[in-house]
């Protein structure tokens, strides 16, 4: 994170060096398949998610750094959008415990399948100083699971902690401009963190990140947020209008 001027000074990484390192020590990501019926509930932006799923959208109200998310279920409750969801199609029967067809249920199998995965940020012991409140910030944050941790043990700096859940997805449109040019847009793999159901402490609500290949079998990931803080997500929406900009980079 740089400032226009190279002179001054560069406050952002100044702060990251001697406290975000130890509040946030990002490790890497881990994927997982994700279940059909889990993957349908991610990306619901129905108008009846409260009833649909109580037990998350309770998670979601009961953390106060999830509002962004919660501010999204009240959104859709309220029919703020007037156009459907990209997936409204494949939900509008109703949720998958409570009355989806089977033509449906075929439909996010594949999606599942063959297209999607869900992942977590993993966090190294210098978060441990830190557990209690990111238990009280982040509803996703936890322990991981027992086959990452034995992985884990057997290396130098073990893995103790997920948060920050996302849902991957590959051979998708990048949404920045430089990942492309005028006649063709670069295809990459992307981190969904912005849907309702996802959750997740502020500022994760703003992000969308990608993993580019700059050259044959060489991938960069790329940290991207949106600018345009007043413009509520929903995936039927034009990406230009979140004004998405590349904060940072990561391997």
């Amino acid at each position: 994170m740089r400032n226009t001027k190279s002179s001054d000074p560069n406050l952002l990484n100044a702060m990251w060096v001697s406290i975000g390192r130890y509040i946030f020590p990002w490790a890497g990501k881990n994927y997982e398949k994700i279940s059909p019926r889990k993957l349908s509930m991610m990306l619901d932006e129905s108008p009846d998610l409260a009833k649909r799923y109580p037990g998350r959208v309770h998670e979601l109200k009961l953390h106060q750094a999830s509002l962004l998310h919660y501010n999204l279920v009240l959104k859709n409750q309220q029919h703020y959008w007037k156009t459907d969801s990209i997936f409204t199609k494949h939900l509008k029967n109703s949720s998958w415990d409570n009355g989806m067809s089977d033509e449906d249920k075929e439909f996010w199998k594949d999606q599942a399948e063959n297209k999607w995965v869900s992942g977590n940020n993993i966090q190294d012991k210098r978060i441990l100083p830190m557990d209690l409140i990111f238990k009280m910030l982040d509803m996703n944050y936890q322990e991981p699971l027992q086959s990452i941790q034995k992985l884990a043990n057997q290396g130098p700096g073990p893995f103790v902690r997920q948060g920050y859940i996302f849902l991957g997805h590959a051979d998708q449109e990048s949404i920045l401009p430089m990942s492309s040019s005028e006649t063709k847009k670069k295809r990459v793999f992307k981190f969904h963190y912005r849907s309702p159901m996802i959750g997740g402490a502020v500022p994760i609500g703003f992000c969308l990140d990608e993993i580019v290949e700059i050259a044959q079998g060489l991938f960069l990931g790329q940290l991207i947020y949106s600018t345009a803080l007043t413009e509520l997500y929903r995936s039927s929406v034009d990406p230009t209008k979140y004004e998405c900009q590349l904060l940072d980079i990561f391997c």
